[in-house]
């Protein structure tokens, strides 16, 4: 057995609660989500070492390294599994109850990792959502836990130090890869075990070097600054590190190298290792594992039960709460059943599997029910089931020529020509997941026949990708000219703020309870203009603002409009005032622009959260600030409306015939 180092159970702490501070959206510790980068490290040094003393005492067996894994980690996260079905049944729609069933199954089996690669990025907004969203992490490590062992057993009779230096190249490569894939695709770069394979692999490192070396650093000093360099390097990467940093790639190296400086040199004689060492950290640390359990569940389902963020205090309580629950099942479920005299090993096991079996069988009920809906639905008449069937992620295609591309390929310049030559010119409707939200509205309130959506969500003007089309559509434009009449640009508006720091706009900026009014960013904004300045020399273009985003909770909202009762609900008056100070900052900006266009959507929309939000037949919002069909419908009109009375839009063609006999069949 190894001995027992009471500052490693401090790192423990001191990974753990940044994690939870992230997951509850303070936004100093923005960058909290890299304490699972060093829970990685602390994992794979504690897991080799363990190993190791073991195979050199001649008493490893696979069977008994798997009978710890599962004693360590099953009880806790199978009790929170529990404590979570009831909560889900209660406050979940049938739509996120699938979700929610579908990642029962997946962390049954340790697969959840996969299952949120392909939902959703982690720092997504329907991320927050998710209850057992931080259980990937748990995925990763039970599919290290798979095949280290047995790979340490293959290349055992090597030494230590060949050892450490196949550990080191595999390392580089996992590294490697993750650098390659966060440009093109960062989710699985995030999720996957290949690309965070290095970090438990830095751990293992770290083990193998100590093995042996009692005294491998004689200078105190040197400790000293070690460790002090170490644990700073932790502090940094969770105070400045945020969404928009590059990971799991070379950033990744400040927190795990961090976590291995003090795994390395830590001892109670340097002033990090017995702070670390000391009850407080080491408490937290020894029901860190719990308290990681607990803590996204709590905060998730908060969220989904209350409209608008959960505020300060509640997030204060909620983490107080999970250091409560953690230590209860710290107490009596983990402990107990580490004791093989309390649970032998034949229970154990047989409990992990009907357990296991259990939890996906609910999982895979859960999804082909689509979330137990005809249970939720039995009560409720037509008009109140389509309100819970909000679709998303629609491209609207009426057969003819109301279509959407996501760039100017061949396939898009064929059907392109062949409308023109059927319809004449075009509208053609530019920008993000918000244009393509506006290619829906004015598809849905024209009867113009020839209509085209050339928006992709992540694309804006101001920050250039190679996948987003905007300069290749400027080509088009340059050279066909003739063939458009006109082209609607709109994008989010929250990606052209920013806050007091100069930090760049995202949704985030919304996930307080007390949003703060932040500025335009007028670098984001001069791009923009460009660029539509740029494409007007060819064609006609108007943009239309920013829209008003209420950043509620939709799922609220849809229950609110099911029990059809008059709720009094209000948009952040502070939401309301930046767009409103950004709508004005471009309206001042334009209006000097002789080829540009602008058009207010605040005042061609005039949103009115009391009638604007939801009735007793819809609710016109998808999420926090997408139109759902309804609203597409209600507010395209509105904007339509506007365009038309500015005569900036030709709605008509009445000497072409109109082909849109599949206008209104889109639910």
């Amino acid at each position: 057995m190894i001995a027992y180092r009471p500052e490693i159970d401090g790192l423990r702490a001191l990974a753990v609660v940044p994690v939870m501070l992230f997951h509850a959206g303070f936004k100093t510790f923005s960058g909290g989500f890299v304490g699972v980068d060093v829970f990685f490290v602390i994992s794979g040094y504690l897991i080799t070492s363990i190993i190791v003393a073991e195979k050199q005492a001649g008493t490893f067996t696979l069977l008994g390294f798997y009978e710890r894994r599962a004693r360590r980690i099953l009880p806790a996260l199978f009790l929170v599994m529990v404590a979570c079905i009831p909560a889900a049944r209660l406050m979940l729609l049938p739509s996120d109850m699938k979700d929610f069933s579908q990642s029962m199954t997946a962390v049954s089996v340790f697969a959840s990792n996969f299952l949120f690669w392909q939902k959703s990025g982690y720092f997504d907004s329907a991320a927050e959502l998710r209850p057992l969203l931080h259980t990937w992490s748990l995925a990763v490590e039970e599919q290290y836990y798979v095949l280290f062992p047995i790979f340490l057993l293959l290349i055992w009779r090597y030494g230590m130090a060949r050892i450490l230096v196949i550990f080191s190249l595999l390392g580089i490569l996992s590294l490697m890869l993750a650098n390659y894939l966060i440009p093109s695709e960062p989710s699985a770069a995030f999720y996957l075990l290949p690309t965070r394979a290095w970090e438990l692999l830095v751990g293992a490192t770290a083990a193998i070097y100590l093995t042996g070396r009692v005294h491998h650093v004689r200078s105190q000093w040197y400790r000293q600054l070690a460790t002090f360099l170490g644990m700073s390097l932790i502090i940094i990467a969770v105070i400045v590190f945020d969404h928009r940093t590059p990971f799991p790639g070379l950033y990744a190296l400040v927190p795990t190298v961090g976590a291995a400086l003090i795994i390395l040199y830590a001892t109670p004689n340097t002033v990090v290792g017995s702070l670390l060492g000391s009850r407080l950290f080491v408490g937290v640390g020894l029901i860190s594992y719990s308290a990681y359990l607990w803590h996204q569940p709590l905060l998730a389902f908060a969220r989904h039960g209350s409209l608008h963020p959960p505020s300060v205090p509640l997030r204060l309580t909620l983490l107080t709460g999970t250091f409560l629950l953690a230590y209860f099942s710290w107490r009596f479920v983990e402990l107990p059943f580490r004791k093989r005299g309390v649970i032998n090993r034949k229970r154990l096991f047989v409990f992990a599997v009907l357990a296991s079996t259990l939890f996906a069988t609910f999982g895979i009920v859960g999804h082909i029910t689509r979330g137990f809906e005809s249970h939720y639905l039995a009560d409720l008449d037509v008009q109140k089931r389509e309100i819970l069937a909000i679709p998303s992620g629609r491209i609207f295609d009426n057969g003819d020529c109301h279509f959407h591309g996501f760039d100017v390929d061949d396939q898009w310049k064929g059907r392109f020509i062949g409308c023109q030559k059927k319809y004449g010119k075009a509208i053609v409707v530019l920008g993000d997941s918000h244009g393509a939200n506006m290619y829906e509205a004015v598809s849905l309130n024209t009867p113009y026949p020839f209509v085209v959506g050339m928006a992709q969500g992540g694309c804006r003007p101001h920050s250039p990708k190679s996948e987003c089309p905007y300069q290749r559509f400027l080509d088009y434009s340059a050279a066909h000219p003739e063939a458009i009449q006109k082209v609607i640009f709109t994008q989010a508006g929250f990606y052209l703020l920013q806050d007091e720091k100069g930090t760049e706009g995202g949704r985030d900026f919304f996930k307080t309870s007390s949003v703060p009014v932040y500025r335009p960013n007028p670098l984001f904004i001069e791009r923009v203009v460009a660029y539509l300045n740029e494409l007007a020399r060819y064609v006609d273009v108007v943009w239309i603002g920013p829209r008003i985003e209420p950043h509620l909770n939709v799922s609220m909202l849809k229950k609110y409009a099911i029990s059809c009762e008059p709720k009094t609900v209000t948009v952040d008056e502070n939401i309301i005032a930046t767009f409103d100070r950004l709508d004005q900052a471009l309206k001042n900006r334009l209006v000097s622009e002789a080829r540009l266009t602008y058009v207010s959507q605040m005042d061609a929309i005039a949103f009115d959260a009391s009638v604007d939000l939801y009735n007793c037949n819809a609710v016109f919002w998808a999420d926090t600030d997408h139109w759902s069909l309804a609203g597409e419908w209600r507010f395209g009109e509105r904007i339509l409306r506007a365009l038309s009375q500015r005569d900036l839009i030709k709605l008509s063609q009445p000497d072409l015939p109109v082909k849109l006999s599949n206008l209104g069949q889109r639910l």
